[in-house]
């Protein structure tokens, strides 16, 4: 029994190792990442403080150089650079309508960059941030409707919605199962020392009981980080599904723009052309459906408080 409870409790604390090692990133374990996550926090204050007392062009040349700087350096954390430029934008004093159109201009910089690389770019939890929070932010959709090329700015603005919606799913495996047996420890089929959960298979000395060992600890952590990875994409897609909904939802309720009355044709025009697999097309109608129907319920067109991006939360995400 004291064996048993012994192994549970080093399997926690594996959890929760594994889960800090995921927040934090190649940071934890590696020593010229954590002198970039020194790096970037200094570039973000630097970003910061210029915005609360510096004029607006000063501001937007400071976050030129920084955007060229890290994405050539980093580009995971050039995700997060452009994150604190929109807080940086959003926080201007005094208000002016081009801080909004920056932040947005330099968003939309972000993403294409990112889907354009074939290595992997930004992290999905940055693009999450980046998209609920920076692209609509005082975005006055009923001014900028007016025009007559607002299909087409609305259609290339919702393809990094649907791209986000797309990839958040696409990543949730639907199989996972969080209420699952907790994974038992390999163990060598013959050993004559102490047996340590998790030891390095160079213990073993026979060599067919090492290599058969070894492969057990190899899928052992793979089960690990797969398992992971899940709890995380769950809570993201708890945490961004609604947002995102909602922005989409705004987007395609005008001319009113209140959240109220879907344009379903023009949302299903723009899913035809932007997302290929019908599941996900259907997944997305399907949620800003219910938005509707829950707002028609309710006789209001609020669904959240989310409908109005806040400015970059404190801390950085953590990297896939």
């Amino acid at each position: 029994m004291l064996t048993k409870l012994r192994e549970m409790a080093i399997v926690a604390s594996v959890l929760v190792w594994s889960a800090s090692a995921t927040a934090t990133g190649e940071s934890a374990r590696n020593p010229d990442k954590k002198v970039q996550s020194t790096d970037i926090q200094r570039d973000v204050e630097k970003l910061q403080s210029i915005g609360r007392f510096a004029p607006l062009d000063d501001l937007e040349k400071t976050a030129a150089k920084l955007e060229s700087k890290w994405f050539a350096r980093d580009k995971e954390r050039y995700g997060y650079m452009v994150l604190g430029m929109c807080d940086a934008f959003a926080s201007h004093r005094p208000r002016e309508n081009r801080q909004y159109e920056l932040a947005r201009q330099y968003t939309l910089r972000a993403l294409e960059k990112s889907a354009d690389l074939r290595d992997g770019g930004i992290p999905m939890e940055t693009e999450l941030r980046l998209v609920t929070q920076c692209l609509q932010n005082n975005y006055e959709l009923k001014v900028a409707s007016q025009d007559p090329n607002w299909p087409e700015t609305r259609n290339s603005l919702s393809t990094w919605y649907f791209h986000a919606w797309n990839r958040l799913e696409k990543s949730v495996d639907p199989s996972y199962d969080p209420n699952a047996a907790i994974i038992r420890w390999p163990m060598p089929s013959k050993y004559e020392g102490i047996w340590v959960p998790g030891m390095s298979a160079d213990a073993v000395k026979d060599p067919n009981v090492r290599a058969a060992y070894a492969a057990e600890l190899k899928e052992f952590w793979a089960k690990m980080e797969y398992y992971n990875k899940q709890r995380r994409f769950r809570k993201l897609e708890k945490d961004f599904r609604p947002r995102l909904a909602e922005q989409i939802l705004r987007l395609y309720s005008g001319p009113s723009f209140d959240s109220q009355q879907l344009e379903a044709q023009a949302l299903m025009q723009d899913l035809q052309m932007h997302v290929a697999d019908a599941r996900v097309r259907e997944s997305i109608l399907n949620a800003v459906k219910e938005l509707t129907s829950r707002a028609d319920a309710h006789g209001t067109g609020e669904t959240s408080p989310q409908n109005s991006p806040q400015a970059v939360p404190q801390g950085y995400p953590s990297q896939e």
